[in-house]
């Protein structure tokens, strides 16, 4: 009995004996690679609830520029979180969806968040490097995918503006002691005991712990 001609792609006839082998296009990168791409957040913000909703381009731009940075730089994101009509100058703390990503991150040990610009993460110059130094103090690293050396920008303009949070936190630090002191030396004048004595060792966070007397 004479066997049927091959079938081809879309019904197309194959000379008999001929085989056609479909092969899956080869991934962009080896299972060992994906399980060695380091971990991160993908974070996205909108000013606008304008731009939120069906037919609405923000977020999915936002979260396409995002992964492809991180499959271009070794990322893999296991997290999305977005922060919709969120205003560029609010501060990280006013930020529900910032707020969880942080939570997120205390529990995992991720130490890195993915923003499409750094105006997503903030409009507000100050906002922006207030925000960047908190993360950096809790060793996160904060990444903009369309330059991503932004948050390390050593202009004169940044430059300035870290000088002048780090003067403020100082400042800060400085009158809170004074206060402190203050308030014990108020105390000892009525004859009443008070431990500390409002150096370093002896305050934590603004709190007296007393460890000096």
């Amino acid at each position: 009995m004479a066997r049927p001609p091959a079938q081809g792609p879309q019904g197309t006839h194959q000379p008999a004996g001929c085989w056609r082998i479909f092969v899956d296009p080869p991934s962009s990168m080896s299972e060992q690679e994906k399980r060695q791409r380091k971990p991160a957040i993908g974070y996205t913000r909108t000013s606008s609830a304008a731009n939120l909703g069906e037919g609405k381009d923000s977020v999915p731009r936002q979260r396409q520029a995002i992964q492809a940075y991180a499959n271009r730089a070794g990322y893999k994101i296991i997290a999305w979180f977005d922060d919709p009509a969120v205003q560029g100058d609010d501060t990280i703390d006013c930020r529900p969806g910032f707020a969880a990503a942080l939570e997120k991150i205390a529990g995992n040990g991720v130490r890195t968040i993915i923003v499409e610009t750094a105006n997503r993460f903030a409009r507000d110059l100050m906002v922006q490097e207030a925000g960047y130094s908190r993360l950096r103090a809790d060793g996160i690293d904060l990444i903009a995918a369309d330059k991503p050396d932004s948050f390390t920008d050593d202009s004169p303009t940044a430059v300035l503006v870290r000088q002048i949070l780090g003067a403020v936190a100082q400042f800060d630090k400085a009158m809170t002691v004074a206060k402190l002191r203050g308030a014990r030396e108020r105390k000892r004048r009525t004859g009443v005991k008070v431990e500390g004595c409002g150096c370093s060792c002896c305050t934590w966070q603004g709190h007296a712990i007393g460890h000096c007397l």
